[in-house]
């Protein structure tokens, strides 16, 4: 073993350097932009990908189409059309309107309606470009209901971000979707202020705006401006993300008004012939088989990002630091490095890439969809090339060392047969008892390999489950937040079931399973298992019927789990084979002898895709599969084979009876005892536990962990019920703190640097004992109580070793905790009623009504001294909201009302309202 372990750390030490260049370069790649337009694909595929949306409600597009253009006469629009299509939504008070169609210039006839609609209507807000070519904006309308309409584009042509504000010579301007999120926003005391940990950024209550750097995600020196403030769109995805209606609808009628009432309108040009179109990653809403996003859309995307974000959580799409993204391409560039150097088989090795390219991928894609944009090219090319190079090169370097051995075997062996041909059966002997060696090696490698990973692999699953668990318990949550932690808790479980599939496995193998037997309630299970599939049974179209006998007894003493386990097994198997037709459990008790114990019967039979003759014989073989689960791309080969070994272990037999084409039937006969009622305990009160009941001790607990993640997620779990909690990295930091502190109980995980948990807990005993007996009357203080907190299920029994009271087994549930804490120190909690569905409503902080801008304030600043004008105008200018704030706190107490209004313009980032009333500074100073 030790020579194998040498050979590995020998071949990972000749590939440290080509593995230390191939980083360099896909490193040098990435920072000079070879990825770049990859990367940009990879992003719009996942995007594409999403899951659909709700239709966003809050919107309505209206299309000038070509049908429209047509029916009206002329292009561009006559402004009297205009004006009554703008007529006929105010009519049903829309809380803000944006005309995504450029009116510089009049547009007769009808020049005086569309001018007076453009006075009337307060919501109204109109567009100009104020990039080059510019085009001005429509000259009745107010600067502050003028938005720009520029949109910029990728090295690849497409738009996958949108500027919301721009320093242009007329000081800072809005986009139109700002200004229209503004005005929606507005009503809800939700406004527009700047960042919190970016204060350059903007912001809308919590939902702050992350703002695009030139080497934000994916892109390499993007072309994002000074004093620009541009954000990545993260689009609605869907087929209908928002409800369209034409401009001939608008002024014929032809639409619901409560699809208008405060919401938001959008008018624009959809017509082909004239262009206003961009290539974008999401489909077309307007028009689903054109290649290209019309620019009222793109509007609409951005609104609508700014709005969810704001008033649903939606994900805003964020991005690493540059060093945190490269060092999670080395990551996985030295995963690649160890795959290759561990894995000798070409086949095991191509497997493990492919899982490990796919896993990266789709770890990509869920953050994806938590609004995180991780780098996927070059990370993907750091593992392949590290994996699929070195691999190469090891297996090489191998063969030459192969070579090597076996000439020098073949020189030994001819040697031994010149000089002792007489010594063939000893050195038979010797190969047997070499052989013997190997296997005793080979098995204990085999049980250390199994007890080092159930402990790396638990450890983490514990931080996921425990704090997904404590999340849910949340009530401040969404639901759709609700739902996604519950998805992590169950992926999180059925990642803990694999583990313990092949852990189980092993123990069996090695003849260290053993039957449990307790009082359990059969109908309980039985039910259980019909719950527990009734939805994906539902989905499929299929039926499922429990058929229970009438003799059928309630409670049985019979290993829980096992039975448990065994009907997931052939229920999981049944469901995932059948897609019509239905899959029935039925239950009985067989007649038995006096003298024979019970036979409980269980057959479970479906209509799917049944079982070839040939293939029986490899159905119970460990990591076999027929051809259908070969299809079905599911499963690991080890349920049937688990199954079995658990009834032949409980003393019972399986059968099954299996036609293509028709399905199958497993037949189960598990030996059990007969139980009365009365042997079945009550269960106890599952409510959740609040806190510790009124009047309770100041309990000290302890948490010795030497990973972070555990500690902080069971001092989390103690210091919110009300406990004492403090926390130690290792033995020695627990025994220091168990003399300083007297703690009630110590959580102490086993394996930590320094001194593990066994010795830290022998050691406590030890001076217990020396200081005067703890727990004996009249001792100096009371035994502290040691639980064992283990990832590795070969650990479990430990009990008996005289330092610990119990043991707890990594990936914990929270209930087992207070349980433990009831039984050794007799706490009692506070726990909500089982039955109670009722859930506190999230407070909500609002903020106050936006204030007035005094018309007497360009008045007012026309007092004060020019230089200090000419450092205000500076600092407003490039948006430095520090300097701004810094010389408002300069102006004197009486002049307090010009403090108060400049302060509400420079906090809700209204800097252009402050340049605008700012008096000349060329005037002569004689004025």
């Amino acid at each position: 073993m030790i020579e194998a372990f040498n050979r590995k750390v020998a071949d990972l030490r000749v590939g440290l350097l080509p593995s230390l260049v191939l980083l360099a370069l896909i490193a040098g790649g990435r920072l000079s932009g070879a990825f770049q337009l990859l990367e940009w694909r990879a992003l719009d595929a996942f995007l594409r990908s999403r899951p659909a949306e709700a239709l966003d409600e809050r919107i309505l597009l209206i299309s000038i189409d070509e049908p429209v253009i047509r029916a009206l006469g002329a292009y561009p629009v006559p402004d009297r059309e205009l004006a009554r299509g703008l007529r006929a939504l105010q009519r049903h008070n829309p809380r803000a309107i944006g005309l995504d169609i450029f009116r510089d210039l009049p547009v007769e006839p009808g020049s005086q309606e569309l001018t007076l609609a453009f006075q009337e209507m307060g919501n109204l807000f109109g567009i100009e470009k104020v990039f080059p070519p510019a085009v001005a904006p429509p000259p009745d309308l107010p600067p502050e209901r003028v938005g720009f309409a520029d949109i910029p584009s990728d090295a690849d042509s497409r738009q996958r971000r949108v500027i919301l504000g721009a320093q242009t010579d007329q000081g800072f301007r809005f986009s139109l979707a700002l200004l229209l999120a503004q005005a929606y926003l507005a009503p809800e005391n939700i406004l527009l202020e700047e960042g919190r940990k970016d204060r350059f950024a903007m912001r809308f209550g919590d939902a702050e705006l992350p703002r695009l750097n030139p080497t934000f995600g994916g892109y390499v020196d993007a072309k994002t401006g000074g004093g620009d403030a541009q954000i990545l769109l993260n689009f609605r995805q869907g087929a209908q993300p928002f409800r369209v209606i034409t401009f001939q609808d608008l002024l014929s009628g032809d639409f619901d008004p409560d699809w208008v009432r405060d919401r938001i309108a959008l008018i624009g040009v959809t017509a082909s012939s004239v262009r206003n179109y961009v290539n974008a990653a999401p489909p077309s809403v307007i028009n689903p088989e054109a290649n290209w996003v019309y620019g009222i859309e793109i509007h609409a995307h951005t609104v609508s990002q700014i709005v969810s974000a704001a008033l649903d959580q939606r994900p805003l799409l964020k991005s690493w630091p540059d060093l945190g993204e490269y060092l999670w391409i080395i990551g996985w560039g030295l995963v690649g490095v160890g795959l290759a150097g561990y894995i000798r088989s070409p086949l095991r090795l191509l497997f493990g890439v492919l899982v490990g390219t796919i896993g990266l991928t789709g770890l990509s894609y869920w953050a994806l969809t938590a609004g995180w944009w991780l780098p996927l090219i070059p990370t993907v090319a750091s593992f392949l090339c590290n994996s699929a190079c070195l691999a190469i090169f090891y297996q090489y370097n191998r063969v030459i060392q192969t070579k090597i051995e076996a000439q020098q075997q073949a020189l030994a062996l001819l040697e031994i047969r010149v000089a002792k041909r007489t010594a063939e059966l000893q050195h038979s002997n010797v190969k047997l008892k070499r052989a013997k060696d190997a296997a005793d090696v080979a098995n204990q490698a085999k049980s250390e390999f199994l007890a080092n990973m159930s402990h790396e692999l638990r450890t983490p699953l514990n931080s996921i489950i425990g704090f997904a668990q404590t999340l849910i318990d949340e009530t401040g949550l969404t639901p759709n937040q609700q739902q996604r932690i519950g998805i992590i808790n169950r992926s999180g479980e059925h990642l803990l079931s694999l583990i313990n599939n092949i852990l189980e496995m092993s123990k069996i193998e090695a003849g260290r399973m053993t039957v449990n037997e307790t009082c359990c309630d059969l109908h309980t299970l039985l039910q259980l298992m019909q719950e527990m599939f009734l939805l994906k049974v539902r989905s499929k179209g299929i039926q499922l019927r429990l058929d229970i006998a009438k003799t059928l007894p309630q409670y049985i003493y019979t290993d829980k789990g096992k039975l448990q386990q065994i009907l997931i097994n052939l229920m999981g198997n049944a469901v995932k084979f059948t897609q019509q037709g239905e899959i029935s459990l039925s239950a009985k008790i067989m007649p038995k002898d006096e003298d024979a114990p019970a036979l409980l019967q269980i057959a479970i039979k479906d209509s799917g895709v049944g079982i070839a003759p040939e293939e029986m014989d490899r159905l119970f073989m460990p990591f076999e599969q027929t051809a259908a689960g070969v299809s079905a791309k599911q499963g690991t080969g080890l349920g049937l084979c688990i199954t079995r070994k658990f009834v032949e272990l409980m003393g019972g037999e399986i059968t099954v009876e299996s036609k293509v084409g028709v399905g199958s039937c497993f037949q189960c006969s598990i030996p059990i005892r007969i139980a009365a009622a009365e042997a079945v305990a009550n269960p106890p009160n599952q409510g959740k536990v609040i806190g510790l009941a009124p009047g309770h001790p100041a309990y000290r607990i302890l948490v010795a962990d030497d990973n972070l993640d555990n500690r902080l997620l069971l001092s989390d779990l103690l210091l919110a019920k009300g406990f004492e909690a403090q926390q130690a990295s290792n033995g020695r930091e627990a025994i220091e703190i168990w003399q300083d502190w007297s703690p009630h109980l110590i959580w102490m995980d086993l394996h930590m640097p320094e001194m593990d948990g066994y010795q830290a807990a022998r050691q406590i005993r030890e001076m217990e004992q020396r200081q005067g007996g703890a727990g004996e009357p009249g001792s100096r203080r009371d035994s502290t109580k040691i639980i064992a907190l283990t990832a590795s299920a070969f650990e479990k029994q430990i009990t008996p070793d005289p330092g610990f009271d119990d043991c707890v087994l990594k990936p914990f549930q929270t209930e087992e905790i207070w349980q433990k804490l009831v039984q050794y120190l007799g706490v009692e909690f506070i726990k909500t009623n089982p039955t109670s569905t009722e859930q506190s409503a999230p407070s909500l902080q609002t903020m106050g009504a936006p204030e007035q801008i005094s018309p007497t304030l360009g008045q007012m600043l026309s007092q004060m001294p020019v230089e200090w004008l000419a450092e205000l105008h500076e600092a407003a200018s490039e948006l430095r909201g520090s300097d701004v704030l810094r010389l408002i706190e300069e102006l004197p107490p009486e002049q307090a009302e010009l403090t108060d209004q400049l302060q509400h313009l420079a906090k809700t980032y209204q800097f252009d309202q402050i340049i605008g009333r700012l008096p000349s500074l060329t005037e002569p100073e004689s004025l």
